[in-house]
């Protein structure tokens, strides 16, 4: 995964350099909104990330196992992510795919898959093409990221909009 995000970094650097010829210094507030966003969007995908952790627990009848830090851990971490990918989404890819976060949430649905489908493979202790690991995992994966995706857009395009009204209030 690292391999596919140090260039999409490297991408979205470049987008914002080239928006910065044209936007001058509120290219720092484009990509100010898009991790602010992808942070919003992945503190809901770290909630839904922990419940699946949970129901999962559940599928295998292990013990169940919650715990404040762990729970605010998994919620940081996935926060975190989504910030980063929310950078990479707006510096890279936000006009690339005509301002759609459900083909954002597409494209790291495929992205994700495989190291996904190995890990649950290994934990039900099935073959990677076995139908309950591969519908399981193309459940979770859409489940996670379409949302995330949509998201982030939507705040994206929220923030933006605000921060134009206000600053047309004060011109």
């Amino acid at each position: 995964m690292i391999y596919i995000l140090v260039p999409a970094l490297v991408l979205a650097v470049v987008g914002y350099g080239r928006l910065a010829r044209t936007r001058g210094l509120l290219v720092l507030a484009d990509a100010a909104i898009a991790a602010i966003g992808g942070l919003a969007a992945g503190l809901v995908l770290g909630v839904g990330a922990r419940v699946a952790m949970r129901v999962l627990a559940v599928a295998l009848s292990q013990p169940l196992r919650l715990t404040a830090d762990g729970t605010i851990l998994v919620i940081a971490a996935f926060a975190c992510v989504g910030a980063v990918l929310g950078l990479i989404y707006g510096g890279a890819l936000r006009d690339l795919l005509a301002r759609r976060g459900i083909l954002y949430g597409l494209l790291l649905t495929a992205v994700t898959f495989q190291p996904f489908l190995r890990t649950a493979a290994e934990d039900l202790h099935r073959p990677q093409l076995s139908p309950e690991v591969l519908l399981g995992t193309s459940g979770m994966s859409l489940a996670m990221w379409l949302p995330y995706g949509v998201l982030l857009e939507w705040s994206i395009d929220r923030m933006r909009w605000a921060l134009l009204i206000r600053t047309r209030r004060l011109a």
